[in-house]
């Protein structure tokens, strides 16, 4: 009989699938069982346990070879397995607007093969908005969390709102005309982001009153959104400002004509400065030419473009009228060579007189004459009049045979010898009269009883021219005639010392 011997122990090993990673599989694991038989009774198939054995759990599996001797063999495959990701938390900010990036704080755990990365288990996600943007849907990125199996997980994005951008400011346009008030402005801001999306302010200017000015700027204002970003309106300018009216002067033609008084007409011209808006009109010229006053008053005015107005007088003393005057000459009339004086009576009511005077009196001569008197006032108005006199002879009355202030009886056609005397204011006799033209005029009258009568004892021989007698003494021979018979007459006889001064004699005539 032969005797079959085999006391070698088969070769059985173990192989996995899939592989580990990292000493991890992160799937189930299928365990395959490889069985060689090292001597020559071959591997018992019924014997062994080669079946494929899958883990789907860390753990282990086994495989047993066994040849028709009976002899055997195993092999084991462990397994580590990890088929969850990574755990993470984040913390998610409120979903309001933000005025930045917004960060996403996070913590993240692998109770199994554990994160690949310990610097993983704490990390951030940011959104990414730029400078001056807003968006409400703002990202942050992500993160991938890796465990040693394999396992992933995306952690994010999230999304927020986030307003990095200020308002956007518009205000109304500054135009370049002259104001005479403050100017007020609108400004309007708008916002895509947190809002408000629009808003507006009023800026006004603060010029003061009575000032001008070609660079008026408004106040600020700051606008905000809902998260902070601000964005300043103003100032906004230069605007116009002309609250001051011009400086107005009144100006005359020419200075005072005398003593602080004007005394003709005068012309008061009105001229504007105005630093602002410019003068756009002024009271044309006045000329002022009267009445009388010791307080005149010239006003004007001036206006400049954008109606401001102020006004400006000149005040003055005006008097156009001449001294009144009243001369005279006392004593008038006045004896030849006698002395007098010549008075200008001149008046001013309104400046004031400031003088007045009058030529020398002049009485060498017979005859009327006149004399100028002169007069000034404070403002030099000047007058001049003359004033009339006369100069006569010293009268002492009619020589006898006629009498003086009675009535002389004569008969009628008889020549009644006229005599007299004259002399000088110094008693120095008139010796010249042969230069002087005597006329004898006679004036009827009615005779009056109760007059006191004169016969005239004494007659010429007829008529005759002038006769000078010497020592001042002159003789006239009066014919009258017949056809005075019954009639009363006044005799006048003119010796030249003019109208009115003629020596008179009253005389009733019989037949």
């Amino acid at each position: 009989m032969t005797i079959k011997r085999d006391a070698t122990a088969p070769t059985i090993t173990a192989s996995a699938s899939p592989l580990p990673v990292n000493g991890w599989n992160n799937s189930d694991v299928t365990v395959s069982y490889t069985c060689i038989d090292n001597g020559p009774a071959g591997v018992d198939a019924v014997a062994s346990d080669l079946r494929d054995d899958v883990l789907s759990a860390s753990g282990t599996a086994t495989g047993t070879c066994v040849d028709l001797a009976g002899n055997s063999d195993s092999a084991s495959y462990s397994a580590r397995i990890d088929k969850i990701s990574p755990d993470f938390e984040c913390t998610v900010p409120s979903d309001i607007w933000y005025g930045d990036n917004v960060t996403v704080n996070c913590t993240a755990s692998d109770v199994g093969s554990g994160l690949t990365s310990n610097s993983d288990s704490s990390f951030a996600l940011i959104t990414d908005v730029g400078p001056d943007a807003e968006t409400d849907a703002a990202q942050t990125g992500t993160k991938t969390l890796t465990d040693n199996a394999g396992n992933s997980v995306i952690v994010g994005p999230y999304t927020f709102k986030v307003d990095k951008k200020a308002p956007a400011v518009s205000c109304d346009a500054v135009d370049t005309n002259w104001h005479n008030a403050n100017q007020s402005v609108v400004c309007t801001a708008t916002d895509g982001g947190s809002g408000p999306a629009s808003q507006s302010a009023t800026l006004l200017t603060s010029v003061a009153a009575d000032s001008e000015t070609a660079s008026a700027f408004t106040n600020s204002h700051e606008f905000n959104d809902g998260v902070g970003n601000k964005a300043t309106a103003g100032p906004v300018g230069p605007f116009k400002i002309d609250m001051k009216a011009p400086a107005v002067t009144a100006t005359p033609d020419r200075p005072a004509d005398f003593g602080g008084w004007y005394n003709h007409a005068l012309t008061i011209t009105f001229v504007g400065i105005d630093g602002g808006s410019g003068v756009a009109s002024c009271t044309s010229p006045v000329t002022f030419s009267g009445p009388d006053i010791a307080t005149a008053s010239v006003p004007g005015s001036c206006t400049d473009n954008v109606g401001n107005s102020a006004s400006a007088s000149y005040d003055f003393k005006y008097d156009a009228t001449a001294p009144t005057m009243a001369p005279s000459v006392t004593p008038n009339p006045v004896n030849l060579n006698g002395a007098a004086v010549a008075n200008a009576n001149a008046l001013d009511a309104l400046s004031g007189l400031a003088s007045s005077s009058c030529d020398p009196v002049n009485t060498s001569s017979i005859g009327p004459h006149s004399v100028t008197c002169y007069a000034a006032d404070v403002a030099g108005n000047t007058n001049s009049r003359s004033v009339s006199y006369t100069v006569k002879y010293n009268w002492s009355g009619f020589f006898q045979p006629v009498d003086n202030n009675v009535l002389n009886i004569a008969k009628a056609g008889q020549a009644i010898p006229l005599k007299w005397r004259l002399t000088d204011a110094n008693g120095t006799p008139v010796t010249n009269l042969a230069s002087v033209t005597v006329t004898v005029t006679v004036v009827s009258f009615s005779c009056s009883s109760g007059t006191t009568t004169d016969l005239i004892e004494e007659y010429a021989a007829g008529a005759s021219g002038l006769q000078n007698l010497g020592d001042g003494y002159y003789q006239f021979n009066w014919k009258t005639p017949t056809s005075y018979a019954s009639s009363c007459k006044t005799m006048k006889l003119n010796l030249g010392e003019g109208v009115g001064m003629e020596h008179t004699a009253l005389f009733q005539f019989k037949k």
